[in-house]
């Protein structure tokens, strides 16, 4: 049971560090490209 719960714990935390990075990468994208947009 600890095995299985230590593993939950470690799936969610991966899964925080992608949503994370997608974030991530999504505001750096969005904005250079709202800055462009603005500048064009």
């Amino acid at each position: 049971m600890e095995m299985n719960s230590n593993n939950e714990v470690q799936t969610y935390n991966t899964i925080i560090d992608i949503l994370a990075e997608i974030i991530n990468n999504n505001i750096k994208t969005t904005k250079p490209k709202e800055e462009s947009h603005n500048d064009s």
